[in-house]
Order: C-alpha cells, then structure tokens, then sequence
C-alpha cells in the first residue's frame, strides 16, 4: 500500500469517528433532521434501532429518527415544565404521551473505537460501546436511569465525503439510577413485552414479530438473567474492498 492510501485510510478513520461524534450530540439535543443529515443519500442505506430498521434514506429520515424535519423536537403542547408520575406511584419504564420537551435529556457517550478503513478507502466498518444516560421522556412518567448501548456501523465515502451507510444502534440494558440492573432491567424494546414471555428467546421473538418497521431485526444480546452475553455483531478486521 503506498503512502498515499496509508495516510488517506488514517484520515479515513477519524472521518468516520467524527461523524458518530456528531450523531451523540445531536442526539442528546434531539436534532433529528442533523441527524438525517449524516446519511448516505441512497436507497441502500439503512437504520436498525430500538424497535425497528428501515431501508432508504427517506425511511431514516421520516421514521428512523424522529421523523420532525426542522430541528429539535417540539415540547408537549402546553407543556413547560417536568411532568410528574402519579401521587404514590413509583417513576417506572416510559408509558404516556411522548415528551421531547421539558425534563428530557440523553447522553449516549461512545468508547472502545474499533475502525476499519477497506484498503480502497471507499468504505469503513465500526464498533463502539456506549454508556450513557437517560430521562423518562413520556409525559407523567420521567425517571433518570442508565442505558448501554452498542453502534456498529457502515461508512461510505463519494467525493471524499464520509457518511453513515449502514447503522445498528444495539440495546444492552437500562435501569433506573437507584437500583441494580440484576433487580430491575429493560431496554426501550422490553418495555412493550407482555409479563408473560419468560425467557430470552421469548422476549425476543416477540420483540421481533412486532417491531414497528415490519422488516425482520437482528438478534442481538440484551441483558437477561437467563443467558451470558453472546457476540452478536462481527468484529471489523482489516479487508480490502466492500
């Protein structure tokens, strides 16, 4: 490989951290239309988070993330301060009308960077893990907690642009900031299945069967007491072309 190329894949991989960066502060400011903003503008780009994936840029755009153009999403309509659970009841996982206003806050941190620019410095492959933190974010229900997250991720580069080709935001666990996750855990997808569906696999099916985008998800490993943690995603090594 000659120098040249050398030096544009290191350039390459800090393209591509970057841009990531990018996407945790817009997300804590729920700036979804920078978001969109981030995409590789195709057909063939794809999005698969909490709760669904969706192919095609206008899919992301509309549905992946947020879907209101513009900005940061709108507070609740007459809503200017922190809503409050019901007298007596303990802050528990989000139920209500969704609140992208007031008392709303997420920081998704990203660690342990693993990157690799293809030898032809067209495309790039990324891992990272991210702990971070949340609040609530439903009308009468916020409760800080902590969430850990993973992102892999698929760039592309035209015209010696970088951009988000392929992305996989991957749920681990949330618990509220007083108690273990051993006691009391979730992810944004568990918090619609029904107390009956026991084991992992059960869990999962259903979470599966009834995402919200209609295509089929990727089993990933979320914390359950029933299991050990499981690779679910191939780690980047170095390659050649995509």
């Amino acid at each position: 490989m000659t120098l040249e190329m050398q030096v544009k894949k290191l350039l390459g991989i800090n393209a591509v951290q970057n841009i990531m960066a990018k996407f945790q502060y817009y997300y804590t400011v729920s700036d979804y239309d920078a978001i969109g903003k981030l995409f590789y503008e195709s057909d063939t780009t794809s999005a698969e988070v909490p709760g669904g994936k969706y192919v095609g840029i206008q899919e992301i755009r509309t549905r992946a993330f947020g879907g209101f153009p513009g900005g940061p999403m709108p507070k609740p309509e007459g809503g200017e301060g922190k809503p409050e659970a019901p007298e007596g009841e303990e802050p528990k996982g989000p139920a209500g009308p969704v609140n992208m206003g007031g008392g709303r806050l997420q920081i998704h941190t990203l660690t342990t960077p693993l990157v690799e620019v293809a030898d032809d410095c067209k495309t790039a492959k990324a891992l990272w893990m991210s702990p971070g933190l949340e609040t609530g974010g439903h009308v009468g229900d916020l409760a800080g907690s902590w969430a850990w997250e993973k992102f892999y991720v698929e760039f592309i580069c035209e015209d010696d642009k970088w951009y988000i080709w392929h992305f996989h935001q991957i749920d681990i666990l949330c618990s509220f900031f007083y108690k273990s996750w051993t006691d009391d855990f979730f992810t944004h997808s568990l918090m619609h299945v029904p107390e009956e569906f026991k084991t992992f696999d059960q869990k999962w099916e259903f979470i599966n069967q009834n995402n919200r985008s209609g295509n089929p998800l990727t089993k990933t490993y979320f914390y359950d007491q029933e299991i050990a943690p499981f690779m679910d995603v191939d780690l980047p090594e170095p390659y050649e072309t995509y």
